[in-house]
């Protein structure tokens, strides 16, 4: 999402997605949020990762960025995940 476009200036409205008992509102329209940006089962995205290194008493110590491709290996809905 490039800054100052319509799209950018309608994500920072919304804020964030907002999931309900019944329905969510996404932050972005739904070809982003449901296709695109989805982490769909057994397809690979290209994502932005970072790494903490973190004392027991919770101080980060390291930080660091890598470039990765995330592969969900499964699809659960909500119930399944608590399950």
């Amino acid at each position: 999402v490039l800054p100052d476009t319509a799209l950018d200036k309608e994500a920072s409205f919304r804020s964030t997605s907002t999931y309900l008992v019944d329905k969510r509102i996404d932050m972005l329209p739904s070809l982003l949020s449901t296709d695109l940006c989805s982490l769909r089962c057994n397809e690979e995205h290209f994502a932005f990762s970072v790494i903490w290194e973190i004392t027991k008493d919770f101080t980060i110590v390291n930080v660091e960025f890598y470039k990765s491709i995330i592969n969900s290996k499964a699809s659960l809905t909500y119930q399944q995940a608590q399950d």
